[in-house]
């Protein structure tokens, strides 16, 4: 007799399955009763979760707000969304069914549907009765939330922590369900460190819940849902860039080619009657990548270079490559690439056809190669790992590591900018570096490209240090003592090193950080690299936990914070280059913070992907870890004389100085000087900046008296000028 609907789906929910198997195991043919017992063998190995987690990929690149149904409505379908729904969830489903029933009353009920004779109006209400009287259990719960409902479980899984308890380790994290609140009992791994591991099963029916796991071995990983037992939604980290996701996007934004638009104007027509929106790359903002997954036409589009900092390179007679966009893990953002019109009319068909990957390429032939990003297995969270030893035999000094490293085109040096002993450490290396080859430049965070001519002039003498320090605003753009930098410069000064400013403008960065790269003036856009690369997972990973720990980051914007940070690694990374490729004769030692070039994210990546050139990392106190710089140096603490202070604190505009605050135990409190009072001069030196007090106090010492005339203003009697004399602390 004629199969119903119902029986044919679930049926043919199995016989996805039973493909698998047949194209895993080279099977001729197998029976729907011994594919069940194959499948159940096979979901409990490597291939299972595999497989499990590419169902989980075709939902997700597949289904969006439009297309969703749930398992009791889907009525059949050719489309691949109609697969991921009809097969893919389907087969999820009855893989959570037989862990929630057991495998005897799982068999008993696939064989009660697969009977040729069984021809009932069925309904997944029909199975969930069935299972109910196998099993005896009441198992409306499980059908309501899987077959009733739309989409997958959304999980997520933070703060994983490790804590000694007593001679054992509890395991900690917080587990949260986005959207409907599911029933689960969620396998969860924990990894450990002498290798081995141990499975828990954790049940989780609220939105939130806190998990503590007891372990008798040090962990070194928590992983939940290693396997992809419970039918969800990936996170981000176990989710490849596929070309395919591209096709669900319910308004994708085609990015039109900056030449040969004639080549593309087939793919064009194919994609303006899916409903792309067409732009040009110039009228694309942060916010429409945010918003949108892209179709980018030409590798050499400069939208790629402002997101991925480079084109990818390649000779191929077509191809497509998806990228992960950095400001929406939920979208995607593919290039497109074609020689000719015909390969890229093709282009469209191809990427239905053969989507589920990372990336393809097309040769003459017509043969077609695919790979297929590297992504997560689980939710994980990382939680202890194995301690570093340092082997003190081999341990070097620094000469010795200035001696490996001084070969290479650029040393970067890392700081904490407040530290004496971190800039003995530069000067050191600046010093045998030079000794070695005069042939040598400093770049330097520390001063801004539009006041690289006021560096030049200094370091050629045609200027002094007190107009060095007000023409390049050095106070006001940077801050920190200048003592602290004072004895690089005047080496550089005295033996005629060149200085390179690598900065850019504050204005800028502080613009972006408050709103961002779309907030830019057409002017202000010119200051900023066409190469900007967003891409580096890592390195925002470790920039989001900074921000996070900052108090007064609650009315600001990650987002924006990370343009800011991009914009300046990477116009230090191109005033690097610039500088290199009109100096080819010159090395360059590159002063730093730290965060800049740990893990060499910041600017030395970047530096590299424009040139090639060879260099070395050197950091100082930090954390010991391999991948975190070439070399880390532990200086001795180091005293320097800093230059004293007035204790006040200072508010400028419209050539004024006032005083905006003072502590009570301000030295210029105790004076006679009040809070609202004009700065006028510091011994007869005018002040009309905070940047004119700075260097005034730069060149005194501790204890020293100083006059300092302010205009206060008195009730009744107007302003008066009054000179106080300030002792120095």
């Amino acid at each position: 007799m004629k199969k119903t609907f119902f029986n044919q789906l679930f049926i043919a929910a199995l016989g996805t399955v039973v493909a698998f198997l047949i194209l895993s195991s080279h099977c001729s043919a197998l029976t729907v009763g011994s594919a069940i017992v194959e499948s159940m063998n096979l979901e409990l190995s490597d291939k299972g979760a595999a497989f499990r987690k590419k169902l989980m990929l075709d939902y997700w690149t597949s289904i969006n707000t439009k297309n969703e149904i749930s398992l009791q409505d889907f009525r059949g379908g050719e489309d691949a969304a109609s697969r991921a729904t009809g097969e893919g969830k389907a087969v999820l489903v009855l893989h959570l069914l037989r862990r929630v029933v057991g495998e005897d009353a799982f068999l008993r009920i696939t064989r009660i549907v697969s009977e040729e004779s069984w021809d009932a109006q069925r309904s997944w209400d029909e199975i969930r009765k069935l299972s109910g009287k196998e099993t005896g259990r009441d198992l409306a719960w499980f059908f309501d939330q899987w077959a009733a409902r739309k989409g997958l479980a959304d999980l997520r899984m933070e703060n994983a922590v490790a804590k000694r308890n007593g001679s054992k380790y509890e395991v900690s994290f917080d587990l949260s369900q986005n959207g409907d609140v599911y029933t689960l009992d969620i396998p969860v791994l924990v990894t450990f460190l002498r290798g081995d591991n141990e499975t828990h099963l954790v049940k989780i029916d609220t939105d939130k819940k806190h998990v503590s796991l007891l372990v008798d071995d040090e962990p070194a990983a928590v992983v939940v849902d290693p396997d992809y037992d419970i039918p969800r939604k990936l996170t981000d980290a176990e989710t490849p860039p596929l070309l395919a996701k591209l096709l669900s996007d319910e308004k994708p934004l085609l990015v039109l080619p900056v030449s040969n638009a004639v080549t593309y104007a087939g793919l064009i027509d194919q994609w303006k009657r899916r409903g792309a929106e067409v732009r040009n790359g110039q009228n694309i903002a942060e916010n429409d990548i945010k918003l949108s997954s892209l179709l980018v036409l030409g590798r050499n589009n400069p939208l790629i270079s402002r997101i991925y900092g480079k084109a990818d390179e390649g000779d191929d007679e077509a191809n497509l490559k998806a990228h992960k966009n950095p400001w929406n893990p939920k979208a995607i953002i593919v290039t497109a690439e074609a020689k000719s019109s015909r390969a890229a009319d093709d282009l469209f068909h191809i990427l239905t056809e053969s989507g589920g990957c990372s990336s393809l390429s097309v040769d003459s032939s017509g043969h077609i190669e695919q790979s297929t990003e590297r992504s997560e297995r689980g939710i994980r969270g990382s939680l202890r790992r194995e301690p570093f030893a340092v082997d003190m035999t081999s341990l070097q000094s620094l000469s010795q590591t200035i001696e490996k490293a001084g070969d290479k085109r650029i040393v970067y040096i890392g700081e904490y900018h407040d530290r004496f002993s971190h800039h003995g450490v530069e000067l050191q290396i600046i010093k045998s570096l030079y000794r070695k080859n005069p042939k040598i430049a400093i770049g330097m965070e520390m001063f801004q490209r539009p006041f690289q001519g006021v560096l030049d002039d200094y370091i050629r003498g045609a200027i002094e240090e007190r107009d060095f320090l007000k023409k390049s605003e050095y106070f006001s753009r940077w801050g920190f003592d200048y003592n602290l930098y004072k004895p690089i410069l005047d080496y550089a000064r005295a033996e005629k090193i060149p200085v390179v400013a690598l900065n850019l403008r504050s204005e800028i960065v502080d613009k972006v950080g408050r709103e961002g790269i779309d907030a830019l003036t057409d002017d202000e856009k010119k200051d900023i690299p066409p190469q900007t690369d967003f891409s580096d997972i890592d390195y925002r990973d470790r920039l989001e936990k900074i921000f996070a720990e900052h108090e007064d980051n609650s009315d600001k914007n990650f987002d924006f914070f990370y343009q800011a940070q991009v914009l300046w690694d990477e116009t230090m990374a191109m005033s690097i280059d610039e500088y290199l490729q009109k100096n080819m004769d010159r090395q360059m030692v590159v002063l730093a913070g730290q965060g800049h070039l740990v893990y060499r994210s910041g600017i030395p990546n970047r530096v590299a992907r424009r040139n090639r050139y060879t260099y070395a990392t050197i950091v100082n106190e930090t954390d010991l870890n391999k991948e975190i710089a070439d070399y880390v140096v532990l200086p001795q603490p180091l005293v320097g004389m800093t230059a004293p202070r007035l204790m006040v604190v200072l508010k400028e505009g419209d050539g004024k100085v006032v005083i905006a605050d003072m502590p009570t135990d301000s030295v210029s409190r105790k004076a006679g000087l009040k809070v609202g009072d004009r700065f006028v001069s510091i011994d007869n030196a005018p002040i009309s900046s905070v940047d004119d007090v700075r260097i005034a106090l730069f060149y005194k010492k501790e204890g020293e008296f100083v006059a300092v005339k302010v205009l206060r203003t008195r009730f009744l009697f107007g302003q008066t000028e009054t000179v106080f004399k300030i002792q120095l602390q």
